[in-house]
């Protein structure tokens, strides 16, 4: 097992009401819901299409600055 190098110390926070509809319906923590809120993952589609990736949201990775070279 791995040992965690820090102690996380979370404080009491007041989730507002969206976050915990979000949570309860996804059986996730609502702290996770916030942090996905402050990244931009608003919606329960939005946070349901991070969670659960299709092969088919992923970007081309030969987009990538000098792909090409570092596959020969």
């Amino acid at each position: 097992m791995i040992l965690p190098k820090y102690n996380w110390n979370i404080h009491s926070i007041d989730y507002n009401d969206n976050e915990k509809a979000i949570a309860n319906q996804l059986n996730i923590n609502p702290l996770i819901v916030s942090i996905l809120f402050q990244r931009g993952y608003n919606t329960l589609d939005k946070i349901k299409s991070f969670l659960n990736p299709n092969i088919d949201s992923f970007h081309n990775p030969f987009n990538l600055h000098d792909m090409q070279k570092k596959c020969r």
